[in-house]
């Protein structure tokens, strides 16, 4: 460990009796980190093709679904945008629809509606150009 890391914990980490004090937070953090940088890998595995990482803090990716021939026999796809707050999975992710192709109205909310089931988010309402914010 470098002696500035060291010390700079030392000089935070210690109560006024020597004892250290504020562990289970960084510890809580860094559990955090760890299981989304988990679920991460995880998901890139599942979508090789489609998984993006836009940026690492805060964490944020988009997947790009896409189905066999519809209606039409047209292909139906959609992008979703995540972002994970600090205590991500104890804290709800952000998401939104951020693309669409060949997509009903009520298709676009049976996928919020899953979202929502995964991780229950008050709503945030709001269309722009085309997108969905929740």
């Amino acid at each position: 460990m470098p002696a500035g890391a060291a010390h700079a914990w030392g000089e935070a980490g210690r109560g006024a009796a020597g004892g250290v004090r504020g562990s289970w937070p960084l510890a809580a953090m860094t559990d955090y980190s760890e299981e989304q940088r988990n679920e991460l890998e995880a998901l890139e595995s599942i979508y090789p093709d489609s998984f993006t990482v836009l940026s690492e803090k805060p964490t944020t990716f988009t997947i790009t679904v896409t189905s066999e021939a519809g209606e039409n026999d047209e292909n139906v796809q959609t992008t979703l945008k995540f972002t994970y707050r600090e205590k991500y999975p104890d804290e709800t992710p952000l998401y939104e629809i951020v693309s669409q192709e060949n997509l009903e109205d009520n298709d676009v909310t049976g996928i919020i509606n899953l979202l929502e089931q995964q991780h229950p988010l008050k709503r945030r309402d709001s269309k722009q150009e085309g997108k969905m914010a929740w």
